[in-house]
C-alpha cells in the first residue's frame, strides 16, 4: 500500500536512504546524502542523521497506517459476530432434530416434554386416578429406573391420545428396595404408591413432584390384619414369574383360589418378608398375622391398601344398530371375547359372522381391536397367542378376515363407532357401537371434562 503525503513519493524500499527535494537549492544540499548506506549495528553516534523532513514524514504514515487499522477492527469484530451467530444457529436446529428424532423413545422424558413446551397440562394431578396403565411387568430395577418406566407409558399414552402431559419429577430420599419382580396394572398414581411400597419407601405427592422417603425400621413386633378375600389372589397374579406358579384362574373377580401358594411364599416372592418373619393367614377369617421389623410392617400396610384399592376395570361394548334391542358385551381389560351369531335372521341357512373383541383401558379411554371371519373358530393356543402378540396372523388363516383397532380418547369417548365385517358370502356389513369404562359393579367411570382442569 502506498500513500502519497504533500506530493511527494514515498522512500523506496532498500536498505538505504535516498532524498528528492523540490527546488535546485535543495537539491544542491542533499546531494551529499545520496546512496548513504545505513548501517544497522554501527553506534549512535556513527549513524547519519536523517533530515527532520522524512522523520516528518514517516510519521505521518506511521499515523494514516494506525488509522486504517483502527477502521478495520470494527469490521473484523461485527464478521466475527455474525459467524458465532451462525455456528450457535446450527448447533440449535441439530439439538431440534435430535430431539423430534428421540421423541418416540419411550425412555427420552425431555425430548416427549421438549414437544409441547409452551402448553399447559390438559388434566390435572388428581384425574391421573382415572388415567390407566396398560399392564406391565418389571423385575430387577431400582426404584430410579421403575419410576423411569412409568413416566414413559405415562407420556406416550398422552402423546398417542392428545393429552398434554404434566411435567412430574420425582425425588429419594435415603435408601429404596429394589424391585425384585411386579406386575402392574391400574391408575398411574396407585401404580407409583405401589412401587413406593415395594421399595421400602413411602411416596407423597406435591404438585407435580413425586416425593419417595425410606420408611425407618423398627423392633421386631407382631401385627395382624383382616385383609380382603381377594388378597391372595392379588399377591399370585403380580409375583406368578417370582413365585413360580402361573395363575390359576383368569378372572380378575375370582375370590375363591384354593390352589394358590402359601402366603408366606407370596410374601417371599416379592421379597417383602425374608426367612426370620414369622407369617401365617387363617383362610376362613381372612386374618393375616406376621412378626416382622417396623420396615416389614410398613410394606405389608401398603400391599393391603394396594388390593383396597385394586378394583379391576371393564369395557361395555353396545352395538346400536340392526337389533330390537341394544346389545352390550362387558369385556374385562386385556380379556378376549367372542360375538358369534347369525346376521339376518334366526335361521341358520342365513349368512352367519364371528367376531373377536379385545378391549384395553389406558388412559382416559380405551383401545378397542377387532376381527372378524367366517368358519371354524381359533383354538384356544391361538387366542392366547393372539392376546400376547396382538398379532392377526396368530388366529390362523381365516376367510373373510377383516380387522381395526379403534383408538378412543378422551375427546372421543361415547363417540359413536362404525364396525365393518363380511359375512360368509363376502358381503360387506356395517354396525355402529358405542363404548365406556365400568368398575366392577358395572357403574361408569367418566373421564375427567376438559373444563374442569
Amino acid at each position: 500500500l502506498i500513500i502519497s503525503v504533500a506530493g511527494d513519493q514515498p522512500p523506496p524500499m532498500s536498505g538505504c536512504l535516498k532524498f528528492r527535494g523540490q527546488s535546485a537549492g535543495s537539491h544542491a544540499q542533499l546531494q551529499s546524502f545520496k546512496r548513504i548506506p545505513v548501517l544497522e549495528n554501527s553506534p549512535t553516534h556513527l549513524r547519519p542523521k536523517m533530515p527532520k523532513k522524512s522523520i516528518h514524514r514517516r510519521s505521518l504514515w506511521l499515523i494514516a497506517l494506525a488509522l486504517i487499522l483502527l477502521a478495520l477492527i470494527p469490521l473484523a469484530f461485527q464478521q466475527a459476530t455474525k459467524s458465532a451467530e451462525s455456528k450457535s444457529s446450527s448447533a440449535q436446529k441439530n439439538t431440534s432434530t435430535r430431539s423430534s428424532t428421540n421423541s418416540r423413545n419411550p425412555a427420552s422424558s425431555r425430548s416427549k416434554r421438549s414437544l409441547t413446551p409452551d402448553l399447559p397440562p390438559s388434566h390435572k394431578t388428581e384425574d391421573l386416578k382415572n388415567f390407566l396403565l396398560p399392564p406391565s411387568e418389571l423385575s430387577d430395577l431400582t426404584l430410579q429406573k421403575a419410576l423411569d418406566t412409568l413416566f414413559s407409558q405415562y407420556r406416550e399414552i398422552c402423546l398417542e391420545s392428545g393429552e398434554v402431559p404434566i411435567s412430574f419429577r420425582y425425588k429419594i430420599n435415603g435408601h429404596s428396595e429394589p424391585i425384585v419382580f411386579l406386575k402392574l396394572r391400574g391408575d398411574f398414581l396407585s401404580c407409583c404408591d405401589y412401587l413406593a411400597t415395594m421399595s421400602g419407601t413411602k411416596m407423597e405427592v406435591q404438585d407435580n413432584k413425586l416425593i419417595f422417603t425410606e420408611i425407618e425400621d423398627g423392633p421386631m413386633v407382631q401385627r395382624r390384619w383382616t385383609v380382603p378375600p381377594t388378597f391372595k389372589r392379588f399377591l399370585s397374579e403380580k409375583s406368578q414369574r417370582a413365585s413360580g406358579h402361573d395363575s390359576p384362574n383368569n378372572d380378575p373377580f375370582a375370590t375363591y383360589q384354593p390352589d394358590l401358594p402359601d402366603m408366606g411364599l407370596l410374601l417371599a416372592s416379592f421379597g417383602v418378608t425374608g426367612d426370620r418373619d414369622a407369617v401365617s393367614f387363617k383362610t376362613s377369617s381372612s386374618t393375616l398375622t406376621i412378626k416382622a421389623g417396623g420396615k416389614i410392617l410398613a410394606r405389608i400396610d401398603g400391599l393391603v391398601k394396594a388390593v383396597a384399592s385394586d378394583s379391576p376395570t371393564q369395557t361395555r361394548i353396545s352395538f346400536l344398530e340392526g337389533e330390537d334391542q341394544p346389545i352390550s358385551m362387558i369385556i374385562p381389560t386385556e380379556n378376549l371375547s367372542t360375538w358369534e351369531r347369525n346376521y339376518l335372521a334366526p335361521d341358520s341357512q342365513d349368512p352367519n359372522y364371528q367376531i373377536l373383541l379385545l378391549a384395553t383401558e389406558q388412559g382416559f379411554g380405551r383401545k378397542i381391536q377387532t376381527v372378524s371371519f367366517t368358519g371354524s373358530s381359533p383354538s384356544d393356543e391361538e387366542r392366547s397367542l393372539y392376546q400376547e402378540t396382538e398379532d392377526v396372523a396368530d388366529l390362523g388363516i381365516r376367510e373373510n378376515l377383516t380387522f381395526a383397532t379403534y383408538n378412543i380418547s378422551r375427546a372421543t369417548d361415547g363417540a359413536p363407532q362404525i364396525l365393518t365385517f363380511k359375512d360368509e358370502h363376502g358381503t360387506l356389513h356395517a354396525k355402529t357401537f358405542v363404548t365406556e369404562r365400568i368398575d366392577a359393579t358395572g357403574r361408569a367411570i367418566p373421564a375427567p371434562q376438559y373444563g374442569e382442569e
